[in-house]
């Protein structure tokens, strides 16, 4: 029995065309709704990158390039947040910034302007706001809202708001428990030009130049008679210092007058002939003794001075006080010499030292020692380190003098973090460091 096989008609073209334009439709609406709610998310991913940007950069520690704290900066804090648009859907009207005093602040009733977060204390308007006041613990918050609106309205999707907002914690200051951190060492130096560094030289201030040793075992200096720092080798005059006594016949400055005795006048006697009788006698007058002065001078011993070491262990401040607008620190020099200063270190409150008026902050312009200014600029801290090359002539006399600081408006907030050190480069005192936080007893 034989079998009969049919061809299956062919479908036509025309028929493919129809269910291509009957699907058509429905996949464009499908890709098209895709690409919009990709959109969508887009937008929202956005929104929340620059709210959280922005909260991030006003609750960070420090000063722009005018000194305004960040947490002030209001165009800055906005122009974060812009950075993450990269649609340019986010208007600056729709960047809100507020503070509050953080996550457990009792909530009053009122709805504030974030929904979400606690009654705000103020709000960052302008470019610089500096009215704005924080504390320990209070919060920024920043609320960026954008328009999600649809190409063409033909999917389920109408127009949507989208906002985010993010919370940071500011950091105004921190208070560290301890001692602050010592001003920074100076470099290892050679004194005495040896090739071993002070730290691992067992005698620093001089080399060994043949002048024989101390007590001590170190070698001892070229000789210098006059103390005036050049050897007596190489020195024109070396008996004596320029004084103020003017010069000798020789150019070289004459010392200090001393006070010598009277010239003591001693009688000699003089002895003449017995007159001889003669023949004639002749009146002769009566011998007169006469007396012949001579002068004698009692001779004076002048000291030679020398270069001996400095006890700096004998110098005493009193504590820091800051009258009006300063910072002060009284030194009594009881070493017996002028001690030059190679190093002064200073901290102070210097973002909440001022409590009046919106300017919080407290700049340092001038630093006084003993009645002269050493140094003046405009620092804004929280800490200068001033040095000087020992011939820059920074001395501190003996006695009691005072250090002085000047700021730009009145030190109203101590805070505890205020510190003064000073270094001196007299021999005995390179290793010695008059530190305002160790004790001394005053006065």
């Amino acid at each position: 029995m034989g079998y009969i096989f049919k061809r299956r008609k062919p479908r036509s073209l025309a028929q493919s065309m129809v269910e291509f334009a009957l699907v058509l439709p429905v996949l464009m609406l499908i890709i098209y709704g895709l690409l919009e709610v990709g959109r969508l998310i887009f937008i929202y991913s956005m929104v929340t990158t620059a709210s959280r940007e922005a909260a991030r950069y006003g609750s960070a520690t420090g000063l722009n390039a005018g000194g305004t704290p960040q947490y002030r900066n209001c165009a800055a804090i906005r122009a974060a947040a812009q950075n993450a648009d990269f649609l340019n859907v986010i208007e600056d009207a729709n960047i809100i910034i507020q503070y509050d005093h953080g996550a457990g602040t009792p909530y009053n009733g009122s709805e504030p302007p974030i929904r979400g977060y606690p009654t705000p204390f103020d709000t960052c308007t302008g470019a610089i706001d500096n009215g704005v006041q924080v504390a320990m613990g209070d919060r920024i918050v920043v609320l960026v809202t954008a328009q999600f609106v649809p190409i063409v309205p033909i999917v389920p999707l109408g127009p949507m708001t989208v906002r985010s907002a993010n919370a940071r914690t500011i950091i105004g200051s921190v208070t560290v428990a301890g001692e602050a951190l010592p001003p920074p060492p100076l470099p290892p130096s050679d004194s005495d030009g040896d090739g071993i560094l002070d730290p691992n030289d067992a005698c620093p201030y001089q080399g060994d130049q043949g002048y024989g040793l101390d007590p001590n075992g170190c070698p001892l200096p070229p000789p210098d008679s006059d103390g005036d720092g050049v050897p007596d080798a190489s020195d024109n005059c070396p008996y004596q210092g320029d004084q103020g006594y003017g010069v000798d016949p020789y150019g070289c400055p004459n010392p200090t007058p001393t006070a010598t005795l009277s010239p003591t006048i001693t009688e000699t006697p003089t002895i003449t002939l017995t007159p001889t009788e003669t023949g004639t006698p002749t009146e002769t007058p009566t011998p007169t003794e006469t007396y012949t002065p001579t002068i004698t001078f009692t001779a004076t011993n002048t000291p030679t001075p020398s270069a001996t070491p400095v006890n700096c262990t004998l110098l005493r401040h009193s504590s820091i006080t800051t009258p009006n607008n300063t910072m002060v620190m009284q030194i009594n020099n009881l070493t017996g010499a002028p001690l030059t200063v190679t190093q002064i270190y200073v901290q102070w409150n210097h973002d909440r030292g001022h409590q009046s008026g919106g300017d919080k902050t407290l700049r340092l312009q001038s630093i006084s020692l003993a009645g002269v200014q050493i140094w003046a600029g405009n620092a804004s801290g929280p800490n200068l380190v001033a040095a000087y090359l020992p011939s820059a002539g920074i001395t501190l006399p003996t006695g009691t003098h005072s250090i002085v600081f000047t700021f730009h408006q009145s030190y109203d907030n101590e805070d505890g973090t205020e510190r003064i050190t000073m270094q001196f480069a007299n021999r005995g005192c390179e290793s010695y460091t008059l530190d305002s936080n160790a004790y001394s007893p005053w006065p």
